[in-house]
């Protein structure tokens, strides 16, 4: 028995080191200008990795990033300062992605953020990896989900209402611009940022068309917020994430669902 708390202690002891050279990696990373500068000039592509609730672990960060075994390539910035700003960095362990059969989520929430550069939409400034993890460096939302702010605050002003709408709006118009249906929009896929405003995030549902004129036929999303040509199985496309938008836009007046009691959620 003592000798089997020992080794926990011992493992625990090993995996604290690891977790302290991690951050101080994280940290000489992106608080070096020249990786700044580099970041800059380069064109390599961030490696396949992605965020998901229920698979990963959001931490706050400063100017750092992971591990002594990590990959790491930074993704298109457009922002040179290398002052200090505070990230969200999210971890994935590979054999979870793999496990619940997320890798195609993974793949398309990675390849939707390297495209977009938007003021109401999540952005991805590096992926990392390592033999079992993968990371992302993201915006610092503190404000959390839009969900949480409107159980907590209660029903908003009608002002503020029309301003998260158009901010909405707005993410939801530059994804249909590079033809990207999001599919999943719901208070808590909408978060808080540090000055107030809204940003969406969580893109592994959405859909990049072929053409502008093209059609989605799978049934995804969430029932409440799922338009009809949805529900009776007919093809869609930008117009469900308008709808989408107008349920929003009656929970946060209404302060309840809109269809109550339609679905079991």
């Amino acid at each position: 028995c003592r000798c089997g708390k020992a080794a926990m202690r011992r493992k625990q002891n090993v995996i604290d080191i690891q977790n302290t050279r991690t951050l101080a990696k994280l940290r000489e990373l992106l608080a070096s200008a020249e990786c700044m500068q580099r970041a800059l000039e380069t064109d390599a592509e961030p490696v396949d990795a992605t965020s998901h609730g229920a698979l990963s672990s959001p931490h706050k960060r400063g100017r750092s990033d992971p591990d002594a075994n990590a990959t790491a390539r930074p993704a298109e910035r457009d922002e040179p300062s290398c002052e200090a700003h505070d990230y969200a960095m999210k971890v994935l362990k590979k054999e979870a992605v793999i496990g619940r059969n997320q890798v195609a989520y993974t793949k398309t929430e990675t390849h939707i953020l390297k495209q977009i550069r938007h003021p109401f939409l999540t952005r991805m400034y590096f992926a990392f990896q390592s033999e079992g993890k993968l990371y992302m460096v993201l915006n610092y939302l503190p404000g959390g989900e839009l969900f949480y702010r409107l159980k907590r605050e209660g029903r908003f002003t009608l002002e503020r209402v029309r301003l998260y709408t158009a901010e909405i709006a707005l993410g939801l118009g530059h994804l249909h611009s590079l033809d990207i249906i999001y599919r999943d929009l719901k208070p808590e896929n909408v978060f808080v940022c540090a000055d107030g405003s809204l940003k969406l995030g969580d893109f592994g549902m959405s859909k990049t068309l072929e053409t502008p004129t093209a059609m989605c036929a799978m049934f995804c999303g969430t029932p409440l917020f799922i338009s009809p040509e949805q529900h009776v199985g007919l093809e869609y496309s930008f117009p469900t994430d308008i709808w989408a938008l107008g349920c929003v836009f009656y929970q946060l007046v209404e302060l309840r669902d809109p269809w109550p009691g339609c679905y079991t959620v």
